[in-house]
């Protein structure tokens, strides 16, 4: 599997508390991330416009959410599997390289 950032914006840092968002390139297709890091634990979530999902069960909506520790979202929403976490841990790596490290010790 081939997991690519392609960049980052709005992304902070609280303590224990961390919020980022960007663009991830997941064997060529570019998705939108967001990683949501509350008192130490960290969620993140892919998403694409125009999924076909939306199309039909959110018409209100341009994108839905997969949860990237979800094997059974990504391979429902977007058709990836990604049974070791790569994709998760390329972006929570990434975020932490560029400066967005939780502290632990709080």
């Amino acid at each position: 599997m081939k997991v690519e950032i392609l960049d980052m914006n709005g992304c902070w840092v609280d303590g224990r508390d961390r919020g980022a968002e960007g663009r991830v390139e997941i064997n060529g297709v570019e998705f939108n991330f967001d990683l949501e890091t509350e008192d130490g634990m960290t969620s993140i979530y892919i998403n694409k416009e125009e999924n076909f999902l939306s199309f039909y069960f959110l018409p209100d909506r341009s994108y839905v959410n997969a949860n990237l520790e979800d094997a059974e979202d990504l391979f429902m929403l977007y058709d990836i599997s990604d049974e070791d976490l790569v994709i998760f841990d390329t972006i929570l790596t990434a975020v932490c390289d560029a400066g967005y490290e939780i502290d632990l010790d709080i």
